[in-house]
């Protein structure tokens, strides 16, 4: 009867540690790793009199893609006063042929509300 317990101890050990080491290996690396990403913000300076030196603000940036718009100057024609440009400057920013154009950088957060409700195609 020992003996017996022996040999099957002996055959799931040799099963564990020969036929299925990789797949337990591969379970224990998934336990002990994983990604996370932390949306850090920097931080607030302050002098030495604890006075706010430099503060975060959040912005957003707005840019174009012109090969994915049709009508490049309908899409200036309504973005320019979305985003306080003129439509004539846009338009010819959207048609010069560029791959990219900026169209509005450090945007506050609820100003780009209404951009991304038009859903403007090409505007990002």
């Amino acid at each position: 009867m020992l003996v017996l317990a022996w040999v099957l101890i002996g055959y799931r050990l040799a099963l564990v540690q020969a036929v299925s080491a990789d797949e337990y290996a591969d379970q224990g690396r998934q336990q002990r790793s994983q990604t996370e990403t932390l949306a850090a913000d920097r931080g607030t300076i302050f002098d030495r009199d604890g006075r706010e030196l430099a503060v975060s603000v959040a912005g957003v940036t707005v840019y174009a893609s012109p090969h994915e718009m049709e009508e490049p100057v309908t899409v200036a024609s309504l973005l320019a006063p979305l985003v306080g440009r003129n439509p004539t400057d846009l338009a010819q920013e959207l048609t010069s042929g560029a791959g990219f154009v900026y169209v509005a950088r450090q945007l506050a957060p609820e100003a780009a509300g209404p951009i991304a409700a038009a859903d403007l195609p090409g505007i990002h």
